[in-house]
């Protein structure tokens, strides 16, 4: 066997098995460095990881720093002047480098704005960096807009009617009518059903077939009539009481509003 000393190592050579061993009390003097080594490693870490957190959790004051309040901005690269945030803009939130553009279906109108005002209900406004309450327009007739902050308004649907300027609700059509397009801006949009068709409900765009079983002989017919027992009616749309077939000898029915005669 060969020794070779290299400092702290010693390394044994062994002929036979072609190898090359550390010495025992180099190896143990190099294992202990490294456990020091990881344990130190793990302190570094630990200790990043509290100042880090304590950074983002402590109020900027405590930290020494100050930063220009809501409704302000300081651009980047300049220091010392917090400047205020022009009409039709505003900044909700402090330490900022610059303001936003105040949305559609609001408007700005002070300097050094904080927060938005919102266009009520009935009007709209679609553009940004408005910055006076003229800028919320009303809705047209045959439209309307229920909500505040809005940039657009509806149109009124089918079914119903909006007959006024900055409309916040629809005038829907009453049972017995309809009303097929939207846009529509009169109560006489609303179509009174045929006879032979009825509608129960208020709002709608149609009417129904009178079914078979009865008959709808009213203009805006708002219920059906139904063929009495021992009668029958096989058709949809019947518009009279005389469409209520009395039942073939042989046969019979014992209820009202029927299509057939049981055998």
């Amino acid at each position: 066997m060969i020794y070779f000393v290299n400092k702290d190592i010693k390394c044994v050579f062994d002929h036979q098995n072609n190898t090359c061993g550390f010495h025992r009390k180099a190896k143990k003097k190099y294992l202990v460095f490294g456990r020091n080594l990881k344990v130190k490693m793990q302190l570094f870490f630990m200790f990043s990881f509290i100042v880090t957190a304590l950074l983002c959790v402590l109020p900027i004051e405590i930290l020494g720093v100050n930063v220009c309040p809501a409704g302000t901005y300081q651009p980047t690269g300049s220091t010392g002047v917090c400047i205020q945030c022009p009409i039709g803009t505003y900044q909700n939130i402090g330490g900022s480098s610059y303001c936003n553009q105040c949305p559609r279906g609001a408007y700005c109108p002070k300097i050094g704005a904080s927060g938005i005002n919102y266009c009520p209900a009935g009007t709209y406004q679609p553009t940004t960096g408005a910055i006076s309450p003229d800028s919320c327009l009303k809705c047209s007739i045959g439209k309307y807009q229920n909500v505040a902050g809005s940039s657009y308004c509806n149109q009124c649907p089918r079914g119903a009617y909006c007959s006024e300027i900055g409309a916040t609700t629809i005038h829907y059509c009453p049972p017995g009518t309809y009303q097929p397009t939207t846009g529509a801006i009169l109560p006489d949009s609303c179509l009174k059903c045929s006879i032979g068709k009825y509608q129960n409900v208020a709002g709608s765009s149609y009417c129904s077939d009178c079914p078979t079983g009865a008959y709808c002989s009213e203009i805006g017919a708002t219920t059906i009539h139904y063929c009495p027992a021992g009668t029958y009616q096989p058709k949809i749309g019947a518009i009279s009481s005389a469409d209520c077939l009395p039942c073939p000898p042989g046969t019979y029915q014992n209820i009202a509003g029927s299509s057939y005669c049981n055998e």
